[in-house]
């Protein structure tokens, strides 16, 4: 007999492979499924289709800076850390429009320096934590502990890294940056040194800290870490008010900058659970909420609190989320109180009533896990882990939305502050995989109740030099989307950049009822 020759294929734009389908009647045609995306073979895997053309990025948090237009940041499963703009001075978003942010990993939180954008912090598992001046390049490593976890059962660790830590920004000192293990670390210089300013947080079961992965092989690479602080946030309203959340179901407050804790787990929280986000309000220091999920203990509720007595007692906000749809992350709206975003594992909700009742706010964004959203300035950032970045851009309309307004005949909304900035079309059109800017000039909404109907003069008149606004009729089913029209030029665009293995940048579609989501 003789042995067969394996032969090499040509490698895969990304590592790790999911899926290999192989075309039973030719097997020179193959499709690959990877955490890049999906890439095909005609000549049995000696050339790969690109994987540039797909949204296809699995993010994990979402922030923004605060430069003008501001950009997006976040770590994708399996890639790297990245940045990106959410607006382009040459004439569409492309691949020139995003860089890396440091060493950081593939699951970790990103901070952008609030007074710098130039200076991004990047995490990653295990307590790696970078500093990036874009300017220079220039990367520094500033781990709290400088000691690389990986292979060790975390019952055996000087301190509990887990797989997605955070780090954030005080709202109040822009030099202080919080970093989160089973303790919380605290620096106001960079990174050169941290101090810890919290006792361990956890459980600390150490019967849920042992070694993952068989007796020769270990599967100790930092998911496997538990009873680790998973969410952290500073009271915009308080300075030196923080609240922590943690992976094993804990949550607990200090209202003096770390030097005594109080733990005020809701009672009502069901055990182990994770407490992914806590979100401050950011007008009451006594108010906050948190969003916790079972899914790896099979139990795919939704688990929605609220507090407004820090944290003496809860009330539960789940009323409208779908019962097999566990959340991520809820977010208030600075400039409404009442206004809630909700980041699920099957898309996005809203609540226009504190979170007493919830309805979908999903539109054209596909159906995917939200893990974290937020609001900047009047516009919605979505992380989805496996459609990339969306953005719902101007909800100025949502702030100003009540129940009456579809009784009315006719309601204007009042405009958002226009910006007198133009983002030119470039000459030459945008490229295949690029993507339009938002929309320039002021954007007027408004809701009849009745459709017009043009007369047949009407359709033979000449178009005027101004753009007519465009009406929608709003239905009870859906009664806070409106079609708008932007002065001088429509606002319906859209975009997607190229990335290294994803499609990461901005696209901009019409939803069904005339709000839109933009991919990015």
């Amino acid at each position: 007999m003789t042995a067969a020759r394996l032969s090499p294929l040509c490698a895969l734009p990304t590592a790790t492979i999911t899926r290999l389908w192989i075309d039973p009647n030719n097997p020179k045609r193959l499709i690959n499924g990877n955490d890049g995306g999906a890439t095909v073979s005609v000549d049995g895997g000696q050339s790969w289709s690109t994987q540039y053309n797909q949204p296809t990025a699995q993010f994990y948090h979402v922030v923004a800076d605060n430069r003008f237009p501001y950009y997006i940041y976040g770590a994708q499963q399996d890639n790297s850390t990245v940045g990106i703009a959410s607006a382009s001075p040459d004439g569409g978003i492309d691949r020139t429009d995003w860089y890396g942010v440091g060493g950081g990993g593939e699951s970790g939180y990103i901070a952008p320096d609030p007074t710098d954008p130039q200076i991004v912090y990047a995490g990653s598992y295990g307590g790696e934590i970078t500093r990036l001046d874009h300017r220079t390049g220039e990367t520094h490593a500033v781990n709290p502990w400088p000691v690389n976890p990986i292979g060790w059962a975390a019952a055996d660790l000087k301190h509990r890294f887990q797989w997605t830590e955070p780090i954030v920004f005080s709202p109040h000192d822009p030099k202080t940056l919080y970093f989160a293990a089973e303790v919380l670390f605290k620096t106001s210089d960079a990174g050169m040194s941290w101090n810890i300013i919290s006792p361990d947080l956890t459980r600390n079961d150490k019967q849920k800290q042992q070694a993952s992965g068989g007796p020769i092989t270990k599967d100790n690479t930092g998911v496997e870490v538990y009873d680790t602080i998973f969410s952290v946030v500073e009271s915009p309203a308080q300075k030196d008010l923080i609240w922590a959340g943690t992976d094993d179901g804990l949550v607990h407050i200090t209202r003096d900058a770390g030097q005594h804790w109080e733990n005020v787990t809701p009672k009502a929280l069901p055990e182990w659970g994770t407490v992914s986000m806590i979100e401050a309000s950011p007008t009451e220091a006594g108010t906050a909420y948190i969003a916790l999920e079972r899914h790896k203990l099979d139990d795919f509720a939704p688990y929605v609190f609220k507090t407004s007595d820090f944290g003496k007692t809860w009330a539960k906000l789940v009323n409208g989320l779908p019962a097999n749809s566990y959340v991520h992350a809820v977010r208030v709206d600075p400039k409404r109180a009442s206004l809630l975003f909700a980041g699920t594992e099957s898309g996005v909700f809203i609540s226009y009533n504190d979170g007493a009742q919830w309805q979908p706010l999903q539109l054209n964004l596909p159906v995917s896990p939200v893990n974290d959203l937020v609001v900047k300035t009047d516009d919605l950032v979505v992380a989805t882990h496996g459609r990339s970045f969306w953005v719902l851009d101007d909800i100025t309309t949502l702030r100003q939305y009540s129940d009456s307004i579809p009784q009315q005949d006719a309601h204007l909304f009042t405009p958002a502050v226009a910006s007198h900035t133009l983002f030119e079309v470039s000459f030459f059109g945008p490229g295949l995989n690029s993507g339009k800017n938002p929309p320039a000039g002021a954007i007027i909404d408004y809701w009849l109740k009745t459709s017009l109907k043009k007369a047949e003069a009407r359709k033979k008149a000449p178009m005027p030099l101004v753009p007519r606004l465009r009406k929608k009729r709003l239905t009870q089913s859906n009664p806070r989307m409106r079609t708008r029209r932007t002065l001088p030029k429509s606002p319906w665009t859209y975009s997607t950049p190229r990335a290294k293995s994803f499609a990461i940048s901005p696209k901009r579609r019409r939803g069904r009822t005339g709000r839109r989501f933009w991919r990015a």
